[in-house]
């Protein structure tokens, strides 16, 4: 192990605990088993390696993402939802199983600390250079969570190391003609004059629209998908409570509390070294850590004896070990995932761990509830999709419908207009043209000699996109959004000669020698996930 990593990876902090919990609760997510003993993959009939991660494997899947997620912390990526993390994390098997296909050895102790020394999260905010101070504690704060060693943390910083090889050897600049960068500077520097007409529905217009009740119920049976339950979860739980635990907690030798007080110091320094305070502080602080030591073990030891015993929430013999470990069966409200459920034990990040469970895995694992007990979900019965029933939904689809009518009323206004704005001969006379035009309902505005580049909050991408593609005098098609349309006539666009320069050619010819790089490695990794995919038994290009 590199000796750099060694002296810095072997003290405990807690400061990032609350986010490292996070990090243990989506791994959970994305598991098919719900513990090591009881995710056995029995249903799967094939394994398939995805770039030497076989990710029908929880071992190898937990692996991946607590990696990619450690990764990601460390080069502040931001990560906000559980589909960024697997992209995060399926580009990294990638990416490591090309670094192993170029032989790229592990890095050294001297280009490890130098990589390290080079990343912003490491920087004093004072002197914006490395901070050996900042580094101790971060990864101090990683290793307070006992399911993340230095090993994993080192392996992690080293594939960090591998892989910026990868990406480099990738990235290479791209090639881009002059001719193109000329081409993207002249639209870039066009200076566009051009009529803006919008229209937009008239309030009087936006009342209810009658509609029957056999038009509801018809549009619901055209439309059933978007009135379906999503899936949902009855749950139940086995709570362990620390506090049940703490009389049978022997009486802590001085020895033991002064080691543990060692131990936590940090907790404990808002409190005066030697007052009564402080030692009574250490010995409840001892037991709460004692008895929640106790409550996790029985959870894992019942969770492995269901698993062992194959137990389902209905057995009989499930009762007689719930009362041998002086427990018993919950039940939740019907949990359904990304809806609050109605209790404050739980979070809904904890309960999500139910979609990893079925008929065969019941039973997570332990996980911790927000009263500071140690808890098992139990699947009871999954919900599957449904229509709702009629008179639940029955306004949300009336508002719907009328809405829908609403906008094809506006649709066929707005279709009018463009038919209309053909028939007017070319505008000589300003006036004239917007009489006609406020006659219409339209609201006229007009743009002088704006660039693109400048035309950010001052017109809609739409019109942003159509204007280079108008001939001057001419009409767009009507440019339709929700409550507003647009039509853009252009009156005249004109190249700013000036600042188009040898300079500014080759600037322009950099960037988009970097687009195309950037688009290439895209592609690649794009072409290797496809071509993975083809390969899956199934799939419609499968080969026999």
């Amino acid at each position: 192990m590199i000796s750099f990593l060694q002296r810095i990876l072997q003290k405990h902090h807690k400061w990032l605990f609350s986010i490292l919990l996070f990090v243990i609760v989506v791994s959970f997510v994305f598991t098919i088993g719900a513990s090591p003993g009881i995710g056995t993959g029995r249903k799967r009939a094939k394994q398939e390696n995805f770039f030497d991660y076989k990710l029908d494997s929880e071992r190898d899947r937990n692996a991946l993402f607590q990696e990619t997620w450690i990764s990601a912390m460390l080069q502040q990526t931001p990560i906000f939802f559980e589909a960024q993390l697997q992209n995060l994390a399926i580009t990294r098997a990638m990416e490591l199983y090309y670094a192993k296909e170029l032989r790229l050895p592990d890095p050294s102790e001297a280009q490890l600390k130098e990589k390290i020394q080079q990343m912003p999260l490491f920087f004093s905010k004072k002197t914006q250079a490395f901070d050996p101070a900042i580094y101790e504690k971060i990864l101090q704060g990683l290793l307070g969570n006992p399911r993340i060693t230095p090993a994993v943390v080192q392996k992690a910083l080293s594939d960090d190391w591998k892989i910026a090889f990868v990406r480099d050897a990738l990235g290479r600049q791209g090639y881009a003609f002059i001719s193109q960068a000329k081409e993207a500077l002249a639209k870039a520097e066009t200076q566009y004059t051009f009529d803006l007409l919008s229209f937009s529905p008239s309030p009087d217009e936006d009342e209810d629209i009658e509609v029957s009740e056999e038009d509801i119920h018809h549009y619901v049976a055209q439309h059933s998908e978007a009135y379906l339950e999503p899936e949902s979860y009855r749950l139940a739980f086995i709570e362990f409570n620390p506090e049940q635990y703490r009389p049978s907690i022997p009486v802590a030798t001085k020895e033991l509390l002064k080691k543990f007080y060692f131990d936590h110091k940090a907790d404990f320094a808002s409190l005066e070294e030697g007052s009564d305070e402080l030692k009574q502080a250490i010995i409840e602080s001892y037991e709460r850590s004692q008895s929640l030591a106790i409550a996790t073990q029985k959870a894992s030891d019942l969770a492995y004896q269901v698993y062992e015993q194959e137990l389902t929430p209905e057995h009989d013999a499930l009762k007689a070990l719930l009362e041998q470990y002086e427990v018993k069966l919950e039940t939740l409200p019907i949990f359904r995932p990304g809806k609050y459920i109605d209790d404050e034990r739980f979070s809904p990040d904890s309960l999500s761990i139910a979609t990893t469970l079925d008929e065969e895995r019941a039973f997570s694992d332990p996980i911790k509830m927000k009263n500071g007990s140690i808890a098992i979900l139990v699947l009871q019965e999954t919900i599957l999709p449904h229509l709702a029933d009629f008179e639940d939904i029955r306004e949300t689809a009336l508002a719907d419908l009328q809405k829908e009518r609403r906008r094809e009323h506006f649709r066929q206004q707005c279709e009018g207009i463009s038919k209309a704005l053909s028939a007017i001969p070319e505008p000589h006379n300003r006036e004239d043209f917007e009489e006609r035009t406020q006659a219409m309902g339209l609201s006229l505005k007009t743009f002088s000699q704006l660039k693109l580049k400048d035309a950010h909050g001052k017109i809609s991408s739409a019109v942003s996109q159509v204007l280079p593609t108008l001939s001057e005098g001419k009409y767009s098609t009507d440019l339709f959004q929700e409550n507003r349309c647009e039509w853009v006539r252009l009156i005249s666009k004109d190249i700013d000669a000036a600042v188009i320069t040898e300079e500014r050619i080759q600037e322009q010819l950099t960037s988009l020698e970097q687009t195309a790089a950037q688009q290439r490695t895209e592609a690649f990794w794009m072409e290797n996930i496809q071509n993975w995919a083809k390969r899956q038994p199934g799939h419609k290009d499968e080969k026999p």
